[in-house]
């Protein structure tokens, strides 16, 4: 999915995703305080 300048997407709760850009590109993303990643796992979490 190509998102546009101004445009925004919203990611439904449990969809696995991965942005992926081809340039240098200036983004926002907003996440809940309680999504884990890598950092905030403990190692727990996985691609």
């Amino acid at each position: 999915m190509k998102v546009n300048a101004g445009e925004f997407v919203i990611v439904p709760k449990g969809t696995k995703h991965r942005p992926v850009v081809g340039a240098l590109t200036k983004s926002l993303m907003i996440e809940l305080s309680c999504t884990l990643n890598k950092e905030n796992s403990g190692n727990l979490y996985e691609d």
